[in-house]
């Protein structure tokens, strides 16, 4: 894998010094291997390669073509490199890189089409004057860029590109978007970022400019993958979700290094987990596992709730003598400590804020293993274990798909060991009910943030933002398959996702994976008919049906069961309030902050000398973190306002 950057100049050469002021953050904050760079005629590019994969320290990019007069780039790993290197006749030991450039210069950049993995890549076409940049189907790496009439700069991290041009200021809308976005979304409209006339690819995109014309376009989406192979049964269906899953989770495993894992002992890391575990002892390897616990047991587990997953976890590594598990509980360190560092690493306002102190560790950790590679199962709730009752069992009584869904309450019922009789009356009645609400759905949309300033809505066309962003997909409504195939396609926090794993992975010197959300599953889960995910009944039928030997079967029965993972956060802040408190209050008070927050209702709220942050439910104090982060953000980016 690589960072990549570049500048071109539409009338001009670029001069050498453009690669020590572009490439200075990349050599200061990352773990990369080896930098290079190229110039070609008005083009200038970089590349950082960290040698993660088998090949990539014969990588030679950019690439300096002088018969195509073309200048070449990327940031890729393929997982069908075997395919493509057949096709173009290339040796078996060819770097990525150059299998990519081989494959545009045969045909073009609909290349990205027959693609496979993660990448972005940057084209300089001399001839045509035209600069031509592309991500991968999902936006697994992300690339920014910046038009002005000077020429293109981009640039897998956004400071290289506020490093050249000083009048680029911060984008108001993006910032109130972090605020008004539902749940844990930062970003309403996908391309743009928090700094005006700096944008982000979205997934599946191709970018050409030149000087006097930008066209974009997407070149995938799910519907474009046909399925090759035909299937008739709910077993044939089955098979060929292990086959595709298992190939996903071996692709993203092979590595130069050790191989690690954030597993929980829910069922998407779980997955991933055994099928990487089993592929790697073949090869002699091991698995190394992190998983987070509470540092104090707070909470008690129950049935369906696990707050420490430390035993669960054990029973899944009991399975498999070549993981070796990490239990981590971060020394007890609270999340807002961290937020300054997660801001500089991410050079976005995140909400996941509780969650980046987890990660941040168990990456330190991976590192210290010598792994390569860290996989994950985070997108599995929509993908793999996608499949709780209500959607399903909907969809199937809007299609009168009677008799297939009450053999699939019956047996849910049965399961749950509840009244068949009297929990499908009351059911039936919660689905009409639904039915005739659905008829009347309007989707409004509201600014859901309790401190929002008293004039936050003036001059924030939030309706057309959010209409634009898709969010309509987010309202209270029960997905049936129509919905749920829009949700794959648009697939809204592909970005967000892409910006967390490419900056997370370049400071540790890694790559992030998730096969839960590689395009081959995505496909396969698009395609798939809808009463499969919770085939006759059983919830999250594609793991729970098709697993069964690869994890416990307690897990796999308990269909109310929840792994809740850092449920302490609040605990954690309390903890230490009295040291948060006095530098939490001198950030929220500048007048910069009241142009998107009501200081004074957070300062009356926590102002009480007993105040208590677990006194409040755990939005709440969300959102009184939220304000903290976009107050230092704000303070970061005080020259660009």
């Amino acid at each position: 894998m690589s960072a990549i950057w570049g500048k071109v100049l539409w009338n001009g050469m670029p001069e050498l010094m453009l690669d020590e002021s572009m490439s200075e953050c990349y050599r200061k904050e990352y773990k990369i291997d080896r930098f290079s760079f190229e110039i070609h005629k008005n083009c200038y590019m970089g590349t950082g390669v960290q040698y993660i994969y088998p090949r990539a320290e014969h990588e030679k990019l950019p690439f300096r073509d002088i018969d195509n007069d073309l200048l070449f780039t990327a940031d890729i790993v393929l997982d069908n490199r075997e395919e493509l290197s057949r096709e173009l006749k290339l040796e078996n030991d060819c770097p990525d890189g150059e299998i990519a450039y081989r494959a545009f210069l045969k045909w073009g950049i609909d290349c990205v089409k027959k693609f496979f993995g993660y990448f972005t890549l940057a084209v300089w076409d001399n001839k045509n004057k035209t600069l031509i940049l592309a991500n991968d189907h999902i936006s697994s790496r992300c690339l920014y860029y910046h038009c002005s009439s000077e020429g293109v700069v981009f640039s897998t991290l956004i400071e290289p590109i506020l490093q050249l041009d000083s009048s680029i200021k911060l984008n108001e809308m993006y910032l109130k978007d972090y605020l008004a976005a539902p749940k844990l979304l930062p970003t309403v409209v996908v391309e743009e970022t928090p700094y005006k006339e700096i944008f982000k690819l979205p997934a599946a995109t191709v970018l050409k400019i030149s000087q006097n014309n930008v066209e974009k376009y997407r070149y995938w989406t799910p519907a474009d993958d046909k399925p090759t192979v035909k299937c008739s049964s709910a077993e044939e269906y089955g098979k060929l979700f292990r086959k595709t899953l298992e190939a996903c989770v071996v692709d993203a495993a092979r590595c130069a290094g050790e191989v690690g894992i954030a597993l929980s002992s829910g069922l998407d890391s779980s997955c991933v987990g055994t099928i990487a575990a089993d592929w790697l002892k073949k090869k002699k390897k091991k698995l190394f596992a992190y998983t987070y616990v509470p540092r104090d047991d707070v909470d008690k587990n129950t049935k369906n709730y696990i707050y420490n997953e430390t035993e669960d976890v054990k029973n899944v590594v009991a399975l498999h003598d070549n993981i070796i598990p990490h239990f981590l509980s971060n020394d007890g360190e609270d999340s807002i400590k961290s937020i300054e560092e997660g801001l500089n690493t991410l050079e976005i306002p995140y909400k996941a804020f509780t969650n980046y102190p987890s990660l941040r560790e168990i990456y330190r950790e991976a590192q210290k293993e010598g792994c390569r590679v860290v996989l994950s199962g985070q997108f599995g709730n929509s993908t793999i274990s996608y499949g709780n009752m209500d959607p399903i069992f909907f969809d199937l009584y809007c299609r009168r798909k009677y008799v297939t869904l009450f053999v699939a309450m019956n047996n849910f019922a049965r399961h749950m060991k509840i009244s068949r009789k009297n929990f499908m009356k009351g059911y039936l009645k919660y689905l009409s009910n639904h039915q005739k609400a659905e008829k009347n759905l309007k989707v409004q949309f509201e600014v859901g943030y309790p401190f929002a300033a008293e004039n936050f809505t003036e001059k924030y066309p939030m309706e057309e933002r959010f209409l634009q962003g898709r969010m309509d997909l987010f309202c209270e409504r029960i997905n049936k398959q129509k919905e749920y195939r829009e949700l794959l396609t648009v697939f809204p926090g592909s970005t967000y996702i892409g910006e967390w794993e490419t900056k997370l992975g370049l400071k540790y010197g890694m790559i992030l994976r998730d096969p839960t959300k590689d395009r081959r599953i995505i496909s396969f889960c698009y395609h798939l008919p809808y009463e499969y995910y919770a085939y006759q009944g059983i919830t999250k039928w594609l793991v729970r049906g098709n697993m069964q030997d690869m994890l416990p079967k307690y897990i796999l029965d308990n269909w109310d069961r929840h792994g809740v993972q850092n449920n302490d956060w609040m605990r954690r802040i309390e903890a230490n309030w009295i040291e948060i408190k006095p530098e939490y209050i001198k950030a929220i008070s500048h007048s910069d902050v009241e142009k998107y927050i009501d200081v004074e209702k957070i300062k009356s709220l926590i102002g009480a000398e007993n105040f208590k942050i677990t006194s409040l439910d755990a939005s709440t104090a969300q959102y009184v973190v939220f304000a903290y982060i976009i107050a230092l953000y704000l303070e970061k980016n005080k020259e660009l306002l």
